[in-house]
């Protein structure tokens, strides 16, 4: 059986053609839309949106209220404990009540949703802290999360995947989101 040469350019041509026409539609750079598809089309709205957050800190005996412009999920609550805990973080570096900048590693829930986990880089605390400092940092967090109407269940701290540590207040408990100050 004999196949002539013009055979073969126009069966590679038409192949190649149609590879990269493939190739173009499943990454989006040919879109194709039919009249009829569109009543299958989920609109989703858009899961960000700006917000006004409190920041709250004690110092001076006082709270000190900052306002800062943040990225909001609207959907995910995690997200949002994570951003309003390192904002008061650095709010806390910035007024000096923090000897060193802590980050926010990471934020989950527990399977059982009955704790939400904040996990630290390092310890927010340094050694020589009064303790009831370190009890005023842990409030403005939980005040700040709850000022924001966060509805999140009891706080746990961790420290590089471990419970933080302190001579003085105990953090293997969880701690509520009510915190222990009117």
């Amino acid at each position: 059986m004999k196949f002539d040469k013009k055979f073969f350019i126009i069966t590679s041509l038409i192949t190649t053609l149609g590879g990269i026409l493939c190739f173009a539609l499943l990454e989006e750079w040919i879109i194709i839309k039919h009249p009829w598809w569109h009543a299958y089309e989920q609109k989703t709205p858009n899961a960000f949106s700006k917000h006004i957050a409190s920041i709250f800190v004690w110092s001076n005996n006082q709270w000190i209220n900052e306002k800062n412009n943040m990225i909001w999920a609207e959907t995910n609550v995690i997200d949002n404990i994570k951003l309003l805990t390192q904002a008061t973080l650095t709010f806390l570096f910035e007024e000096e009540i923090t000897k060193k900048k802590v980050y926010v590693e990471a934020v989950m829930n527990t399977a059982d949703n009955t704790d939400t986990l904040i996990m630290f880089d390092r310890n927010p605390f340094s050694k020589t802290m009064p303790t009831r400092q370190k009890l005023l940092i842990i409030e403005s967090i939980l005040k700040t999360i709850r000022e924001n109407g966060i509805k999140a269940p009891k706080i746990r701290f961790l420290v590089n995947n471990q419970t933080l540590v302190d001579p003085h207040l105990d953090f293997s408990i969880s701690w509520p989101l009510e915190g222990f100050f009117e």
